[in-house]
């Protein structure tokens, strides 16, 4: 259980990271 959310943490720090870096090459 604490493996799966640990998993979804980390997704979701990867997704927000790849948001951040399109955004700063947009601007």
């Amino acid at each position: 259980m604490i493996a799966i959310l640990a998993l979804i943490q980390d997704l979701q720090s990867e997704i927000y990271f790849s948001i951040g870096g399109v955004m700063i090459g947009v601007n």
